[in-house]
């Protein structure tokens, strides 16, 4: 996949584009009927299926302390983009030049610079300046340009459209099981691994502490779960919290690894975020803790053996 990461570059494109845009935070499944259908028309024409996206959030410039927590970092969004089949990722950096941009400019700009003969997106798309552009624009210039306009319509789960608002909400609530079925994979967050207290290690069990930024994170407690590692997934034993037993401050994240043995610092991985197993609490003992870390980890190689026999099935 080309990553395209100046909107503004007079660079011309090998071939003709379908393309779509959008914030597309989630990437979830109406994000990916989306996506379908883009890759289903460049195949058709031999074009580059391109996709637009905004990055960072819009409301990280006009209104930092409002700004969502993000559901997709960068790294992540563009490998499940490559994974989707898209050939070209256009990384829309959210500017002030982008934020003035007129709707109808930022629409001609697009379709002339990558030469794209086909626009697909969302139903309720809006975009350009103050969202002044919606599909009602798209549908007056695409005669004038020459560019044909596709819509999608929403996508719904139990009755209700899936949104990024929506799958956030649940992630927020510890719904996991939801936010699974809206995002058709597992929730995660990407990050490096940083250097911790290495009490896991004394412990017995070394954990990953992984930096997630502003991503999106489930309530605090332990999880089952997977971390992948250059492209490997390992069942993990996921805790998020404050480490009381330790007085510590501030939130963690950390993973304890099953049947991994290496170095990770540094390294950037992906935790993917299962079933509660229960909230964190303080022990008054570190053989308490420690028992409590192996029955932990039990439930996860349980979990992850109910798994396996369900996809089987």
């Amino acid at each position: 996949m080309r990553i395209v990461e100046d909107l503004w570059a007079p660079e011309p494109p090998e071939r003709d584009s379908v393309i779509t845009f959008g914030k597309f935070d989630a990437l979830h499944l109406g994000h990916q009927s989306i996506f379908d259908e883009v890759v289903r028309q460049a195949r058709a024409v031999s074009a580059d299926a391109t996709v637009f996206f905004l990055h960072p959030h819009p409301m990280k410039l006009l209104d930092p302390a409002r700004c969502p927590a993000s559901l997709t970092s960068l790294p992540n969004k563009l490998r499940l983009l490559e994974s989707f089949g898209v050939d070209v990722a256009i990384v829309g950096r959210f500017d002030e030049r982008l934020r003035a941009t007129a709707a109808d400019a930022f629409v001609r700009h697009l379709v002339e610079r990558f030469r794209a003969g086909s626009l697909v997106v969302g139903h309720s798309v809006r975009f350009g300046f103050r969202g002044a552009g919606d599909v009602a624009l798209l549908q007056r210039m695409a005669p004038e340009i020459g560019f044909d306009v596709t819509t999608m319509p929403a996508q719904l789960v139990e009755g209700e459209p899936i949104s990024s608002t929506r799958i956030r909400i649940a992630i927020s609530a510890g719904d996991l099981s939801l936010a699974h079925r809206l995002l058709g994979r597992r929730y995660s967050v990407v990050g490096r691994v940083v250097p911790g207290e290495k009490r896991g290690r004394s412990l017995g069990f070394p954990t990953a502490n992984v930096d997630a930024g502003d991503q999106q994170l489930p309530p605090l407690g332990i999880y089952a779960g997977e971390t992948t590692v250059n492209g490997v997934a390992y069942a993990s034993a996921i805790s998020l919290g404050v480490r009381p037993t330790f007085r510590d401050t501030g939130v963690w994240l950390e993973s304890y690894l099953l049947d991994f043995e290496g170095d990770l610092y540094g390294e950037e991985v992906e935790v993917g975020f299962g079933e509660k197993l229960r909230d964190e609490e303080r022990f008054d003992t570190l053989d308490a803790l420690k028992r409590q870390i192996r029955d932990d980890v039990a439930a996860v190689r349980r979990s992850t053996m109910q798994e396996n026999r369900t996809q089987a099935s």
